[in-house]
């Protein structure tokens, strides 16, 4: 198959959508993972060394059978790519993954974000579990997916489910609420979406919440869905993360910058 075939049909997956989509995409990630933990494997997929038939042959020889046609084919037209760094083929391939699985979850009744910012807001509460589910040289990124699983399983969708268990396997500095923040965001974008997260002392009323929606979208450009948590500490105020950028107008800010200035 032509690498532009290739792009077409696995393209094509993802304009269909649907439990296909989402199975493609588990299977991509978890081809990413298998190659990730084989530094010889990977190595042999990216050596410039190896000509580009000898990589698809050696990508067909170790997936055929245990992953779809469709993921095979994927891969090779990757490795024939310009990805002669290893991190770069793994990111292009956990793209795609976590593309297809949110490309398959676009028609569910709950979106997917709001599945992923549900369990943000668990990890938020019980700083044991976060850490439980953080890289530590104490867990394998395997470990780490299967207690997600075993939390987890009963509240997600298969879809929430795939995209949790690779924020628990994706190692990053900044944890696992990092991970799942920015799948949150790609998500929400395929629906045309910029999410906002806001903290306020008391529940915002539904009045408030459609103001803010309406400010947001004015200065962002785009749709806004709100995120919101409450949290009795910022005394007053809102403290809104949105595109990357913190507005902070909280008393408790506030009050923090006073102590700066007088101490």
């Amino acid at each position: 198959m032509s690498t532009e075939l290739t792009a077409k049909v696995w393209a094509s997956q993802l304009a269909t959508g649907g439990k296909r989509s989402v199975v493609l995409g588990h299977q991509m990630l978890g081809v990413a993972h298998i190659i990730a933990e084989n530094r010889p494997l990977l190595n042999s997929l990216t050596d410039p060394a190896r000509s580009n038939a000898d990589k698809q042959k050696l990508a067909r020889e170790v997936f055929t059978g245990t992953a779809d046609a469709a993921v095979v084919e994927q891969l090779c037209e990757l490795v024939t790519g310009h990805w002669l760094d290893p991190i770069k083929l793994l990111t292009r391939m956990h793209d795609l993954g976590i593309e297809s699985v949110i490309a398959g979850s676009v028609s569910a009744s709950v979106p997917v974000e709001d599945e992923l910012f549900a369990v943000i807001n668990v990890l938020k509460r019980d700083r044991q579990l976060r850490q439980a589910l953080d890289p530590s040289r104490l867990s394998t990124p395997d470990q780490r997916a299967q207690l997600a699983t075993r939390l987890f399983e009963s509240q997600l969708s298969e879809a929430a489910l795939t995209l949790l268990m690779w924020c628990a396997r994706h190692e990053v500095r900044a944890g696992i609420t990092y991970n799942l923040r920015r799948v949150c965001e790609l998500a929400a974008r395929r629906r045309g979406l910029v999410i906002a997260d806001v903290t306020s002392a008391v529940e915002l009323t539904k009045a408030q919440q459609q103001r803010l929606i309406k400010a947001l979208a004015k200065r962002t450009g785009h749709d806004v869905e709100l995120h919101l948590e409450v949290d009795p500490e910022v005394i007053g105020g809102l403290r809104i993360l949105v595109d990357e950028r913190l507005y902070d107008n909280t008393t408790r800010s506030a009050l923090k910058a006073l102590r700066t200035q007088i101490a």
